[in-house]
């Protein structure tokens, strides 16, 4: 099996994601801004291009139906990406042993997220209810040299963990 070529059209906004290696990329707006399709669609991307663990995350996921899991299936459809495999808790690349996952932060022992040792890219979705504490345990566990953690939200508060935290401060 070999993967057949597929047009994907990135908004330009949205082009670092995939081609400029920064530690933590941040996206916020407002629902309908397209911050989860282009995710997805890069995420699904990259993992077509060679091997990658990528943890999919949220604050809270009492199942995966509230995670992207969805959201990448559905992708994976529209595009006709027939060398992933979905399983019922991760998404796999046929070819290039890409892995998906996906976590709640508050959901388990805030501590068994430290073992999510050689995560590649980390999804932060709905990144605006992340707490402090789940930031603090997260960030360093992300640690795997080249890694990424990017970031998804809908800011509510001006008080947002992660808005305060990254965001009211950002670097280059």
């Amino acid at each position: 099996m070999k993967t057949e070529p597929v047009e994907v059209k990135i908004a330009e906004v949205f082009r670092p994601l995939l081609c400029e290696n920064k530690r933590i990329k941040f996206y916020h707006g407002g629902r309908g801004g397209g911050k989860s399709y282009a995710f997805a669609d890069c995420l699904l991307l990259l993992g077509r291009q060679k091997k990658m663990f990528i943890a999919c995350l949220r604050e809270i996921q009492d199942s995966i139906k509230e995670s992207v899991y969805k959201l990448l299936c559905d992708r994976i459809s529209y595009y006709g990406y027939g060398d992933y495999k979905i399983y019922e808790d991760k998404i796999v690349n046929r070819i290039t042993g890409t892995k998906f996952i996906f976590k709640g932060l508050r959901d388990q022992d805030i501590t068994k997220i430290k073992s999510l040792e050689g995560v590649d890219i980390a999804w932060i979705e709905e990144a605006q209810t992340i707490t402090k504490k789940s930031w603090e345990v997260l960030a360093p566990t992300i640690r795997k040299n080249g890694s990424e953690i990017w970031i998804s939200m809908n800011r509510e508060e001006e008080t947002d963990a992660l808005w305060v935290l990254l965001a009211s401060n950002p670097d280059d």
